[in-house]
């Protein structure tokens, strides 16, 4: 066991990452190694703050891991970074640092989209909610940019990483006016993971009507929606258990846009 009696005993987890690399260090990984373990320890960190290491969750990592899968990132490099977060915790854990290991629970998640994703073993066994559950549980997060990520989820399906990337130039609008879409429709443009460009219809009126005011009153190149993934989640939980359902999180509210026709128009 390594000696970090030099660590402060009030370290965040910034500084017991760089204790940990000089811990691989010591036990001979190789240099390339260490370099990927310090790049995705870097983009980890990045993602979650400089906070305690109790104040990390599975949702966190899972989160994280959405998040390269949304950016491109090659499945074998999603793999690394989750490893990369199971080593780092179960060495602080040896080293008396953390008391569980939010990457443990993870596992990959075979899915129709090319590499799959990882979640939580224990809510993939779930069904996706219900229309009515997801509604109440928008209804009680009071931030209107929190609202409408929440919304854009469920009426999508997209991931929440995809929705807060979203810029106001990759929304267009069509106005044919259709019976179940008096205020015309919504088209996300999104990059499609080979290259080229797909496109997510959204023609639930009150999210038109949103968008709509939400693009006018931003820059081409502004987001959508400027909140944090982290702070967006914990918002969620918040919301989620107001509500009387503490166990959803976002991405089963991503599995109900996927399942579920809670709004009119999704493609």
């Amino acid at each position: 066991m390594q000696n970090t009696t030099t660590i402060p005993e009030n370290a965040g987890i910034l500084d017991l990452s760089v204790a940990f690399i000089e811990a691989m260090l010591q036990k001979g990984r190789r240099t390339e190694t260490l370099r990927a373990y310090s790049r995705d320890l870097a983009a980890f960190l990045g993602f979650v703050g400089d906070v305690r290491p109790s104040e990390v969750t599975s949702a966190d990592v899972e989160l994280f891991l959405e998040q390269l899968a949304s950016e491109g990132k090659a499945i074998a490099s999603v793999i690394r970074a989750r490893d990369v977060v199971r080593a780092f915790w179960s060495w602080m854990r040896s080293e008396g640092r953390a008391a569980g290991n939010p990457a443990d629970d993870l596992v990959r998640e075979a899915t129709a989209q090319e590499g799959g994703r990882f979640a939580r073993a224990e809510r993939r066994r779930g069904p996706a909610p219900d229309d009515k559950t997801v509604r109440e549980i928008i209804n009680h997060l009071w931030n209107p940019e929190d609202r409408l990520a929440a919304t854009l989820i469920a009426a999508s399906g997209l991931a929440a990483s995809e929705i807060l990337s979203l810029r106001a130039s990759q929304v267009m609008f069509v106005n044919d006016k259709h019976p179940e879409a008096p205020t015309g429709i919504a088209v996300l443009r999104l990059p499609a993971p080979r290259g080229g460009e797909r496109m997510v219809v959204v023609a639930e009126p009150d999210v038109v009507r949103e968008l709509k005011r939400q693009t006018r009153s931003r820059s081409s190149e502004a987001p959508l929606c400027s909140v944090a993934m982290r702070t967006l989640q914990h918002r969620f939980h918040q919301a989620a258990a107001d509500a009387g359902f503490s166990d959803i999180t976002l991405r089963d509210l991503k599995q109900a846009g996927s399942q579920h026709s809670l709004f009119p128009g999704k493609r």
